[in-house]
């Protein structure tokens, strides 16, 4: 789990991505707080098994305790300056620059903009993938 920042870091969008698949879901929050972090979280989650998110220590992600509680997972949270601890998420936010890219506002986009980035690379195949995309594997994984 990690936040997606445009354009002045206003309105940024919670980005979480399921570990094996690379499946992504993303949702634009008001603003970086953490209520808005886990309200977005419980939405995207809703009705989803998980077992664990990964995520940093900035105060957005104050809300971690709570959403381990509401979801039954645990929380672990990536060491400092140390990103490669959550590369798979870093990798996705990599993912959606190419659809919106660094300095892009995202004050003004429809939150259909991110879901359509989201779809896209949901169809994508990966070499990581074994030429799969996370729509082949998300069924699999959920199983």
């Amino acid at each position: 789990m990690d936040l997606h920042e445009g354009r002045g870091r206003k309105r940024p969008a919670l980005v979480l991505v399921e570990r094996k698949s690379r499946y992504i879901i993303a949702r634009f929050l008001p603003r970086k707080d953490a209520g808005e972090v886990l309200t977005a979280a419980r939405r995207l989650l809703d009705g989803l098994k998980v077992r664990s998110i990964t995520t940093d220590n900035g105060p957005e992600f104050a809300c971690a305790e709570q959403l381990e509680h509401d979801l039954s997972c645990k929380v672990y949270y990536a060491d400092p300056y140390k990103s490669w601890q959550k590369d798979t998420i870093e990798n996705a936010n990599g993912l959606l620059r190419q659809y919106l890219p660094k300095g892009t506002s995202l004050l003004g986009l429809p939150q259909g903009r991110i879901d359509d980035a989201c779809a896209a690379l949901t169809w994508r195949i990966r070499k990581c993938l074994n030429r799969k995309s996370p729509d082949d594997l998300l069924p699999k994984t959920l199983a």
